[in-house]
């Protein structure tokens, strides 16, 4: 605050630089504002009922003429409409399209994945299966293979024996 004091006294005459924008400026900006607010090119005229009869005495051929101005516009805005209507319609149409293709590829989805299911399934059982009889047969094996405890060395061939050759 003092920064400002400082250079307000700097100013020959403070009273005019300090209060010359404080109160000319919110006065010019509210005159703004009044004069849109009030000017006719901002506001919006209605049409009264006696230009749309087309008989006004005073300006008879500008009635028809705004007459057939709105009409106009309004036959361009229906064809507009219609227009996004029938655009509306055919993305709904192929909205339901790409909906039962979807449908149809998520049945044979599904399809494809309880199959896939089934075989994996069967393929599980068949695995334990064979684990079982694998284990199976090592018990009988470990069973039938086991050695002479007597005999260790007579199934083991020496050291320096020859194995005759086969023909």
């Amino acid at each position: 605050m003092s920064h400002w004091r400082l250079q307000i006294n700097k100013i020959p005459n403070k009273h005019a630089y300090v209060w010359f924008p404080w109160i000319v400026g919110p006065v010019l900006l509210m005159g703004t504002i009044v004069t849109l607010l009030f000017s006719s090119e901002t506001t919006v005229k209605k049409p009264s009922p006696k230009n749309f009869s087309g008989i006004n005495k005073e300006n008879g051929i500008d009635s028809k003429r705004q007459l057939y101005y709105y009409e106009a516009q309004i036959s361009n805005l229906d064809k507009k409409v219609k227009s996004y209507r029938d655009e509306l319609d055919q993305v709904w149409l192929d909205n339901d399209r790409y909906e039962d293709t979807l449908d149809k590829s998520k049945d044979k989805l599904f399809k494809i994945l309880a199959h896939h299911k089934a075989v994996l399934s069967l393929l599980n059982q068949q695995l334990a299966l064979e684990r079982k009889k694998n284990s199976e047969l090592q018990t009988v094996l470990i069973k039938n293979n086991k050695p002479d405890k007597k005999n260790l060395t007579s199934n083991l061939p020496a050291k320096n024996s020859r194995i005759p050759a086969s023909n």
